[in-house]
């Protein structure tokens, strides 16, 4: 979501059409460069979930499975030990299979051992990460638009402003913010009170 509000960057400054035809034309292009990329891909699963078996395949060599019988392992990965189920459902203790739908490096070690190259661990990796799958994302396209000049007009439909709101509590007084130094209304005198002051003092003295 980050990456996509940093596309948006410029068009957040556009009015509101504006900025929904930008989205559309995003949104638009990035579709296309997902199914060019999902026409290139080769294999059952993506290229992402494949990127994932990759890094986990690393750890084939410290895993050692043990066979107990009817499709149970008991897995060796270090100091821990995994119980690993290979057959119908598959399974493993450390649930990062439950968790992500792609098999772990345990799964993966009991399936070599289990059958070898007759089945493999990509054909036990969740159908959310199938490449069929993955065409039924992006098989309904967003549709092209012609321009704001050649779209439909219609004399019909008045837009309304919102009507007024009256706001919870106190309203507030309209007075501008004064200085503290500034003196208030109340306390400014008039041009008449002002001479009356300096005659009273004139007179004051001159008695």
């Amino acid at each position: 979501s980050e990456s996509y509000n940093a596309v948006l960057k410029d068009a957040r400054r556009k009015p509101v059409v504006a900025l929904l035809e930008d989205i559309r034309r995003h949104v638009m292009s990035s579709n296309m460069l997902k199914i060019k990329e999902m026409h290139n891909a080769t294999g059952l699963i993506t290229p992402k979930a494949r990127a994932v078996m990759e890094k986990r395949k690393k750890n084939l060599k410290w895993c050692h499975p043990l066979p107990s019988g009817r499709g149970w392992y008991e897995v060796d990965h270090g100091r821990n030990k995994y119980r690993v189920y290979v057959r119908g459902a598959v399974s493993c203790t450390c649930r990062a299979y439950d968790v992500s739908g792609i098999p772990c490096c345990h799964i993966m070690s009991a399936m070599w051992t289990e059958y070898g190259e007759t089945k493999l661990p990509e054909t036990v990796v969740s159908d959310w990460y199938s490449v069929e799958k993955w065409k039924q994302c992006y098989s309904s396209r967003l549709r092209h638009v012609n321009g704001m000049q050649l779209w439909k007009t219609h004399t019909d439909v008045v837009v309304m402003p919102p009507p007024d709101r009256i706001m919870p509590g106190r309203p507030k007084n309209n007075d501008r913010i004064r200085e503290p130094a500034e003196a208030l209304p109340s306390q400014v005198l008039s041009t008449r009170e002002k001479i009356q002051m300096v005659f009273a003092f004139t007179t004051h003295l001159l008695c």
